[in-house]
């Protein structure tokens, strides 16, 4: 090997190790869901289908999961996803700043809710509105 291939090598090394780190914080936000939908009463695989879901966390928070579609709005998607995982953290006893957690390092705080101790407290945040 000459060495004008070892940069590209590494570069290929790096972009390897780093796809490993996003499977595995994928599976591990795909287990997370899973046990958070259970704590909810739903069946562990609704938690992993796309968009399902979403319709399914919408309909339990605001009691309309029709809701799940402001997704699709430009730039109030950003204020939507924020609402929705703090309410969701509220959903389970958490903070805001939990909630917050939920929206940027999710594979981490979905872990928290999905494997910790949290429990579900069933319609409460639709009991508020």
């Amino acid at each position: 090997m000459t060495e004008s291939y070892i940069p590209v090598m590494m570069v290929l090394g790096v972009i390897l190790v780093l796809l490993v780190i996003q499977i595995i914080m994928c599976i591990l936000l795909m287990a997370a869901s899973w046990k958070c939908f259970k704590k909810m009463g739903y069946a562990g695989w609704e938690g992993i289908v796309p968009f399902y879901n979403l319709y399914i966390t919408c309909d339990e928070l605001y009691g309309n999961g029709w809701k799940f579609l402001l997704v699709f709005i430009p730039f109030y998607n950003i204020y939507f996803a924020f609402k929705l995982w703090i309410d969701y953290a509220h959903a389970f006893g958490e903070s805001t700043g939990f909630g917050i957690g939920l929206v940027l390092l999710p594979w981490l705080f979905m872990s928290i809710l999905g494997f910790g101790d949290c429990v579900y407290r069933a319609g409460e945040k639709r009991e508020r509105k």
